[in-house]
């Protein structure tokens, strides 16, 4: 069984911190929780760019809010992991359209809120995941009776959600 040691949680302090002391990175390169310090929001694409000895988690990276659909494109050496991109914030549906070429996860697009229902409910031709469109926080029973098309996952919709516009 894993246990959080102080050693632990104080990198992950360290990792997550802002602002980003890259001298003490530099210095305990192992110690660092990579895939939490690449997706730290102070983390911009140049630093990540003049840095590249050091060892990014490219999951991170992939899903980061500071790293746009051009910076993917302009550097196809990376290894952008195509799920992390798309559940990246920047990722709309706009963006997918236009680049059909690139290996899109129609899952993480499906969980990707920066799509928009509407967007969803007026591209039915599109292979959306019905179980992780049940699990989006947006859903609402309107949605879901308009659009009976997708398959749904109405388990986990009425056993876990609440999408009573009362509240529950």
């Amino acid at each position: 069984m894993f246990f959080l040691t102080r050693n632990y949680m104080d990198w992950y302090k360290i990792s997550v911190s802002q602002p980003i002391d890259w001298t003490l990175i530099r210095a305990n390169i192992s110690a660092v929780h990579w895939y939490h310090l690449s997706r730290n929001p102070c983390i911009k694409w140049e630093h990540i760019a003049s840095c590249c000895d050091l060892p990014w988690d490219w999951d991170g990276i992939s899903c980061h809010e500071n790293i746009t659909f051009e910076i993917i494109k302009e550097n196809p050496d990376k290894p952008w992991n195509p799920t992390f991109v798309s559940c990246n914030p920047n990722i709309t549906y706009d963006v997918v359209r236009n680049n059909r070429q690139y290996r899109w996860d129609w899952s993480a697009l499906s969980l990707n809120e920066s799509i928009t229902l509407q967007d969803i409910s007026n591209n039915s031709h599109e292979p959306w995941d019905g179980e992780n469109l049940s699990a989006r926080y947006d859903l609402t029973w309107a949605f879901v009776i308009a659009n009976e098309w997708i398959s749904w996952d109405y388990e986990y919709i009425i056993g876990y959600r609440c999408l009573d516009s009362e509240g529950c």
